[in-house]
């Protein structure tokens, strides 16, 4: 997410399990074009339609939930950008135990570390996550304790088990350029060098450093090894597995850890019975399940939806009342809310007789769009696309937003302002419209904070005074907007405008 043009990582968020394309999928979509990111190709159109139907449709929902990503981008700290997104994939669907998830959550309390703002280190990450493990299973009992060689130092145990001494290590990188402090003289000298295209029975500067740097790694791996087997008190076992070669000599893979213990255990290799491994002593990959397996089915995990019961529901009452009412719908109230202001931050900063209701009505896909990139099924927000529409061909044909809309001078719809509070902790305040008027009679100027509320009241008969008591349940809030301009001396008058009314209602 951080680096689109990382295509072998893009292919792999494609394979991983909230996502599962098939290695088919895969090919068709990028066998014959290594030029064009993979998020570039997975807007081709005419490329998803030669995807399998099960790919369409896995691919279509991760890009939806990425394309959503991306436009917050830098609005929000690195690490809750990258968990929230993990989570809507459905990542902690895959996970198998409880001990999986503090792992994740280690892994990311890392990021969070590591950032600076909104860009990540990767050489900083890598080095840090060498240093991250694990977490103990508390549930578990301690007769049997899994620990790499590095988490073990320091401790010891009645047995220890070493597997896979056979295994090859990682083949380390050859770096760009190379240096070393050598000794010259009485005085040390940085020796460095790029590398070089090897040339036969000629060794370059850079051979030099490679072949000291490998000596270390070798001396490191010895190192470790004896760390290992010198956690055990009482038994030591050693378990590895070589291949016998075609003239029956037995060797061990280079570099191995086994390979440095040869010399002691070649004899006890010698005189044991080989293993044969028959077809019916071995494990047919039909038999063999996987711990991380695929989502069976790419959707929005069920915390992150409604349930079906209220979404059945929805037409029969109320959307806007019911936002108080269900805890289950405060997501989609908020995103509703949000998208209204919006559309009222660009109505305040045209002209007002360029909203005319057809030109809002107009705007009911981008608005059906807009909730839908939050993560909101269509059936959910339908409703409300509905209620923003209604709040805002009521605010343009009233008279209190007509008013509002001719004061020119000193206008600011959406200010943002942030302020220390009383324990030393900045607080962003932002406002929905604030200006300076003068009095008519007296000329003293007037500093108007108005707060934009979409709501709605089911008594018509009292509706003024159902508004006006609504109003103030916002008084404290709208008092800590006032403060923010105590410095100015100058009168303030609070007061809330109801979209879905039209009316404004004042503030003592």
């Amino acid at each position: 997410m951080l680096h689109r043009a990382d295509r072998v990582h893009w292919l792999n968020v494609l394979r991983a399990p909230w996502c599962g394309l098939v290695l088919a999928d895969l090919h068709v979509l990028a066998h014959d074009n290594h030029f064009s990111t993979i998020w570039q190709l997975m807007q081709d159109e005419n490329r998803l339609q030669k995807l399998s139907a099960d790919g369409q449709q896995r691919l279509s929902h991760l890009r939806n939930i990425l394309l959503e990503a991306f436009q917050h981008q830098g609005r929000m700290p690195l690490r809750r950008w990258l968990e929230s997104t993990w989570l809507k994939l459905g990542g902690a669907n895959t996970l198998i135990s409880a001990g999986d998830n503090r792992d994740i959550q280690a892994f990311f309390d890392l990021v969070e570390k590591t950032a600076r703002g909104f860009v990540l280190d990767f050489n900083q990450l890598d080095t840090a996550m060498l240093k991250l493990y694990a977490q103990p299973d508390i549930a578990a009992n301690n007769q049997l304790q899994f620990l790499t060689i590095h988490a073990s130092k320091g401790l010891e145990f009645d047995t220890v088990i070493l597997p896979a001494l056979n295994r090859k290590p990682a083949n380390n990188d050859s770096p760009m350029m190379l240096w070393e402090e050598v000794p010259v003289g009485n005085q040390r000298q940085l020796l460095a060098a790029p590398v070089a295209k090897k040339t036969k029975g000629k060794a370059s500067t850079y051979d030099f450093l490679k072949a000291l740097e490998t000596e270390r790694v070798d001396n490191e791996t010895a190192r470790l090894l004896y760390v290992a087997a010198t956690r055990s008190i009482k038994k030591l076992h050693l378990v590895a597995t070589v291949k016998q070669s075609q003239n029956g000599e037995l060797k061990p893979v280079s570099k191995s850890l086994l390979s440095l213990l040869w010399p002691s255990v070649e004899a006890q290799f010698s005189t044991a019975t080989p293993l044969v491994m028959s077809a019916e002593s071995a494990v047919g990959l039909q038999d063999f399940t996987p711990q991380l397996m695929r989502l069976k089915t790419p959707r929005l995990p069920e915390l992150l939806q409604y349930p079906s019961e209220q979404s059945a529901h929805i037409s029969s009452f109320n959307p806007v009342n019911s936002l108080v009412d269900s805890p289950l719908l405060l997501n989609i109230a908020a995103d509703t809310g949000t998208l209204t202001h919006l559309y009222m931050e660009m109505i305040a900063n045209r002209a007002l007789n360029i909203w005319t209701e057809s030109r809002i009505r107009a705007c009911s896909p981008a608005m059906l769009f807009w909730l839908l990139q939050k993560g909101h099924t269509e059936n959910i927000v339908k409703p409300y696309v509905e209620v923003v529409i209604n709040a805002l061909v009521n605010t343009i044909n009233s008279a209190d937003f007509a008013w509002l809309m001719q004061i020119k001078e000193n206008r600011q719809s959406e200010l943002s302002i942030t302020a220390i509070d009383a324990f030393g902790v900045p607080q962003e305040h932002r406002l929905d419209l604030t200006f300076i008027v003068p009095d008519n009679e007296t000329g003293a100027l007037t500093r108007w904070i108005v707060d934009y509320k979409l709501t709605f009241s089911d008594a018509d008969s009292t509706l003024t005074e159902n508004l006006t008591l609504q109003a103030q349940q916002h008084h404290p809030q709208l008092s800590r907007y006032a403060a923010l301009f105590a410095n100015e001396d100058l009168t303030i008058q609070t007061a809330v405008f109801f979209l879905a009314h039209g009316k404004l209602v004042l503030l003592d």
